[in-house]
């Protein structure tokens, strides 16, 4: 897998309430995390797949924090032969804000003074080790012009790309035109399309750009929603309006709640499958920094495995709710073996939903 994208370092602090404007306060713990959609996406992937290769395309100042970034990617061997180590440049960092009464976290981000461009381009981010296509690309949205030099080479060998969308972002529109599978935040499809419904956002996404296959949706503490195009069971299927989109979602709770483990209910809407998976109850939220990279992780996991979406979806919504267990974005992401995700494999396992 070749992941392209942000990576830097999370400067996190506890408090044990939101701070207001000019008023100061003492944190109750701090902590130096690695951090970056991109970085964070990487070692979820490397912890739940040991095995999987994982190939990290980002840039980094030659300074301290660079230092720390790469000390950590290679604690989780993560190759870093296509990280591009900058002198001229600092690497990135965000304050990250904690409140302890909710799990909410604010951030400040400080970038990079420039990005990867096309001309840093290399063939061997699309290589593994053994000189093969990688399995797949996944781009975060940075480095937009690298991002598309690679999709575009990536697109001529049918080599999927999963494209991160959380906001409108420079170079989005032509990153749309190459991905082939798209993971968006709840908002992204009606601030893209104007559409005030979130499934008609999708849809008008996935008819804008017919290369995607599916889009699907992170909608926090309520789970998530995919959307895949012109899948049909029988000419009897059973379709649903957009505002019974809520009764999908009170049917995964349902069917969740009697197995222990985040279980999808799927419909259809306007002849395109939708996928309702809740969310994975965890006893207390600490910190929902880096919710969303867990989530993208473990799909791309899914992929590398062959699993059927559902489980995907379940799996991947799991790995997302064991994050918020511990502050920072990597410190809970947990390896396969978790009890919790073996429950989810059993559980598909033995209901055989290929």
């Amino acid at each position: 897998v070749c992941v392209l994208g942000s990576v830097g370092i999370d400067l996190l602090s506890v408090v044990a309430s939101f701070p207001l404007e000019d008023q100061k306060v003492r944190c109750v713990r701090s902590e130096i995390q690695g951090g970056g959609n991109a970085g964070n996406v990487a070692v979820a992937i490397k912890r739940l797949g040991p095995n999987v290769q994982v190939k990290l395309v980002s840039k980094v100042g030659k300074d301290a924090y660079g230092l720390e970034v790469q000390k950590e990617f290679e604690r989780e061997q993560i190759d870093l032969t296509t990280l591009l180590c900058d002198p001229n440049d600092s690497t990135p960092f965000t304050y990250v804000i904690v409140n302890q009464q909710n799990g909410s976290r604010t951030c400040i981000h400080h970038p990079l003074a420039s990005q990867l461009s096309e001309q840093n381009f290399e063939d061997s981010w699309l290589t593994s080790s053994s000189n093969n296509n990688v399995d797949l690309l996944f781009i975060d949205s940075r480095h937009h012009e690298a991002a598309l030099a690679a999709a575009n080479v990536a697109r001529q060998r049918n080599i999927p790309i999963l494209l991160d969308l959380e906001k409108i972002r420079p170079g989005m529109e032509d990153m749309l035109c190459a991905c082939t599978l798209l993971n968006t935040s709840a908002g992204f499809p009606s601030s893209y399309t104007e559409k005030e419904k979130l499934l008609d956002g999708i849809l008008e996404i996935l008819r804008l750009h017919q290369q995607i296959q599916w889009c699907v949706s992170t909608l926090g503490k309520r789970g998530c929603v995919l959307v895949r195009k012109g899948q049909t069971e029988s000419e009897t299927r059973e379709e649903f309006n957009e505002k019974n989109l809520d009764d999908l979602e009170q049917q995964s709770k349902l069917l969740s709640t009697s197995s222990d483990v985040p279980v999808p209910a799927k419909g259809y809407y306007k002849g395109n499958e939708v996928i309702f998976c809740t969310s994975s109850q965890v006893e207390c939220v600490t910190d929902t920094t880096g919710c969303g990279d867990a989530f993208v992780g473990a799909l791309i996991f899914s992929i590398t495995q062959n699993w059927p979406l559902e489980q995907a979806l379940s799996y991947a919504t799991t790995v997302a709710g064991l994050k918020t267990l511990q502050v920072g974005a990597r410190a809970a992401l947990p390896s396969s073996q978790h009890p919790k995700l073996l429950q989810v494999i059993n559980y598909f396992n033995k209901h055989n939903t290929q």
